[in-house]
């Protein structure tokens, strides 16, 4: 009996152990912000993997449409994600912050679309908060 409960929760054990132990898919990653809304280039780092897993969920948020007008002025942010010891650019996003909503143009993939007030409020948070000057 005693065998057959072992056998029978071994599997639930080892299951669980690996559920532990996945890596943060943003680990050797970081994002670069250049803040288009200053005078001269302004570009900080943020390294913080939870804040990069944070824009990148805001990324997956925005609601892509092919309607989408770009504003016929510069964008307010631009950020890439990077992988460290490595040049390319993973993803480059161009953010224009329009009253209710933000517009985010991905630049990798040639697309646009929305991103609700709420959530745009956070990714200006992250950026004029969670980056480190450069």
């Amino acid at each position: 009996m005693r065998k057959r409960i072992f056998f029978l929760l071994l599997p639930i054990a080892l299951l669980n152990l690996s559920g532990c132990t996945t890596e943060d898919p943003y680990a050797d990653q970081f994002i670069r912000v250049s803040d288009q809304s200053s005078i001269g280039p302004d570009i900080s780092v943020i390294k913080d993997e939870k804040v990069i897993s944070e824009i990148m969920k805001l990324m997956d948020q925005v609601s892509w449409n092919s309607q989408t007008d770009i504003p016929d002025r510069d964008e307010d942010y631009q950020f890439w994600l990077e992988k460290e010891d490595n040049e390319e650019r993973l993803a480059v996003y161009e953010v224009w912050f329009e009253g209710d909503q933000s517009i985010i143009f991905d630049s990798k993939k040639r697309k646009a679309g929305y991103l609700e007030r709420s959530d745009a409020e956070k990714l200006e948070h992250y950026f004029t908060s969670g980056s480190k000057k450069q």
